[in-house]
């Protein structure tokens, strides 16, 4: 059968393969650390006019703070700025104004201020807002929810599962797990603080967010911090 013959259901199917195997692709390199390898493929895959999904520039971001890469992290924003386009009053858009956060954490954490400032103006003119995380649990039958409240100057933000898992452990039974929901993805911040209380309480920690179930036990993890 010639290429050609192919009906268009099953080009566009196996279209959507390739873009699927090449974003996992991209995404290992990222987890694994090997940024420059992720960042070539990146390029061949720009070359050959294939889209990238906003979960491989979000992973490739994360690696880039993991593993404290300035460089590379810059040269990702500027790919993301040639192929994602964000056009003025643009509605909420979660997975790409995360997108932005990251590249304006990365330049705020090696104090690139002139550079996250543009990151933030940039984000404001074209009304990409960060989605409030909320967390909830259910105790006795009752849901409780908890949202994130901002940090003043001298304080860090308050995250919502913080706030959850600390009503969970005081108002269940001390043998009964302590399972929570959210609506965002776990950052690392959250997901160590998950496994220093499961150590420290000796509970176990189950929390299903936007992205997968993170089950915490005595210090470690059922993701094993890959997720």
């Amino acid at each position: 059968m010639s290429l050609k013959s192919i009906p268009p259901s099953l080009k566009t199917h196996e279209n959507n393969n390739k873009a699927q195997i090449e974003s996992v692709h991209l995404i290992s390199l990222s987890k694994e650390g090997k940024i420059k390898e992720a960042r070539e493929f990146l390029k061949q895959m720009e070359e050959a006019g294939n889209s990238v999904s906003p979960r491989s520039y979000r992973c490739l971001l994360e690696a880039c703070g993991k593993f404290k890469s300035l460089l590379d992290g810059r040269l990702i924003h500027e790919v993301i700025q040639r192929t994602v386009k964000v056009p003025f009053g643009l509605a909420e858009n979660p997975a790409l104004s995360m997108l932005y956060i990251l590249v304006f954490n990365l330049y705020a954490s090696f104090r690139k201020w002139k550079e996250a400032a543009g990151v933030r103006k940039m984000m404001t003119q074209r009304s990409l807002r960060k989605e409030v995380s909320c967390s909830w649990i259910t105790v006795k039958g009752k849901v409780h929810q908890f949202i994130s409240l901002p940090g003043r100057k001298e304080q860090p933000l308050v995250h919502s599962e913080r706030f959850a898992i600390a009503f969970g452990l005081i108002s269940t039974p001390s043998n009964a797990p302590v399972v929570l929901f959210k609506n965002l993805r776990a950052c690392k911040d959250r997901h160590d603080f998950g496994k220093q209380v499961s150590l420290i309480t000796g509970r176990e920690i189950i929390v299903r967010d936007s992205f997968s179930f993170h089950h915490f036990k005595l210090g470690d993890c059922s993701c094993n911090d890959y997720w």
